[in-house]
């Protein structure tokens, strides 16, 4: 199923996939490899099947981890609304660092995403006290930003470097800068 996915546009594997998606399958990890290839190879329909993705339940989340990589995959604008909702706090915390990452991957690709993407990851990586705010949402934040690679956040990367307590945080932020 990984494997399909990196055939781009071709309808004959897209066809498969969809049908596939629409199946089912018991394992976790196959329905993640599926979203994740559903979004590479650009199905006609992926949007909707990765959207049905996010509201599955999973072991370690791995269904929505990988609709998060098909949407990154996708990279399209109209999208952000979903990413947005993997970044709240209240969205499930092991998918959360797939989310950020299509974020990025949508402000990487989009120049007029990035302030917004910027501003949505922000909180995520300066709170201590929201869960959102965890070490691997904060993980997540600087590596994005790290691949996003705007000089904008040169002022938030030095202020992490400068108030966070733990090292690898402050590393990784000095490393991102």
């Amino acid at each position: 199923v990984e494997a399909l996915g990196w055939f781009r546009e071709d309808r004959q594997v897209a066809a498969t996939l969809i049908s596939m998606a629409r199946q089912g399958d018991p394992s976790y990890y196959v329905e993640s490899a599926l979203a994740t290839a559903l979004g590479r190879c650009r199905a006609p329909r992926a949007r909707a099947l990765l959207t049905t993705s996010l509201q599955k339940e999973s072991h370690l989340e791995v269904i929505r981890s990988g609709a998060y990589n098909g949407f990154a995959a996708l990279a399209d604008p109209q999208d952000l609304p979903a990413i947005k909702a993997g970044l709240r706090w209240s969205a499930p915390p092991l998918s959360r660092s797939a989310a950020i990452n299509a974020a990025a991957e949508l402000a990487r690709q989009h120049l007029h995403l990035r302030p917004e993407v910027l501003e949505m990851l922000t909180p995520i990586a300066e709170h201590r006290d929201d869960p959102a705010g965890s070490f691997r949402g904060k993980l997540a934040v600087l590596r994005a930003i790290e691949k996003i690679g705007d000089l904008a956040a040169l002022p938030l990367l030095n202020r992490i470097a400068a108030q966070e307590a733990d090292g690898r945080l402050v590393r990784l932020a000095r490393l991102a800068a």
